[in-house]
């Protein structure tokens, strides 16, 4: 367990009113690539991702899973797309392949809802996408920009540390 400090409120406030810290997600926040980013998946500019807008987003995603165009994506292209983004980021060894593979196939037999050992639009619909169910901060199935970016940044501060 880690141990930890407590500061006074009024010196937390001090230090941000001065800028000698910035809020969580601050550095994220003033980034306009990732505004506009989330001003894209924001379909109906209220400021969060509502159901609505994940639905879409995930139907995106299964298009562009989709190669044939059939309805259906398998593991062995979910996992190709995978490494082929690991892969462009410099990412990618023996090991990591063998676990995005792996992933995927676990992906797929947990959400195959008829056997086919393929998904459909409604199976991957059942899949909860990451970036909403880990950035979700105050838990009501929706994301602000605010979670977004805190999200962002959480995870760059990650990869810096490995």
């Amino acid at each position: 367990m880690r141990p930890s400090i407590a500061l006074p409120t009024g010196l937390i406030l001090f230090a941000l009113t001065c800028g000698l810290i910035a809020p969580i997600g601050a550095a994220a926040a003033d980034n306009p690539r990732l505004q506009k980013r989330f001003d894209r998946m924001d379909a109906n500019s209220d400021g969060k991702l509502d159901a609505a807008e994940i639905d879409a987003i995930k139907a995106r995603r299964f298009r562009s899973f989709d190669l044939d165009s059939d309805g259906l994506v398998s593991a062995d292209v979910i996992a190709m797309r995978w490494i082929s983004n690991a892969r462009r980021r410099g990412r990618l060894n023996k090991r990591r392949r063998q676990r995005i593979v792996r992933r995927a196939i676990n992906l797929v037999r947990k959400h195959d809802t008829d056997g086919d050992r393929n998904l459909s639009l409604d199976e991957y619909r059942t899949i909860p996408l990451g970036f909403v169910r880990r950035g979700d901060a105050n838990g009501d199935g929706m994301l602000t920009f605010e979670e977004y970016s805190a999200f962002v940044e959480s995870r760059r501060d990650r990869r810096r540390k490995n």
